[in-house]
């Protein structure tokens, strides 16, 4: 996937977006790595917001969109701007079995 923006030196990045809105970080302060937060496409935002409330979610400081799960994993919903949710929808994926 190629990175589409990042912060810090472009050489070895703080952060680094990837196509497809994966976000990686670079935490050199903990090195058994971490989740930071997932970001997530929607159809709705607002409807997938108040679900993710309604089932135990909690708004998290960073913006409206930012959700605190109850097991602690910190979600970004995101609301699509076409139709990326139906094309991801209608991705063929073939998965291998592990051995």
């Amino acid at each position: 996937m190629p990175v589409v923006n990042w912060t810090g030196n472009q050489e070895n990045p703080d952060q680094a977006w990837l196509a497809g809105g994966i976000q990686l970080i670079s935490d050199s302060s903990n090195p058994n790595s971490r989740l930071d937060h997932i970001a997530i496409v929607t159809e709705n935002l607002e409807k997938a917001v108040h679900e993710a409330i309604n089932r135990g979610g909690k708004k998290f400081y960073k913006g409206p969109n930012w959700i605190e799960l109850p097991d602690g994993l910190v979600i970004e919903l995101i609301q699509q701007a076409g139709s990326e949710v139906d094309d991801f929808l209608n991705v063929k994926v073939s998965y291998v079995p592990v051995p």
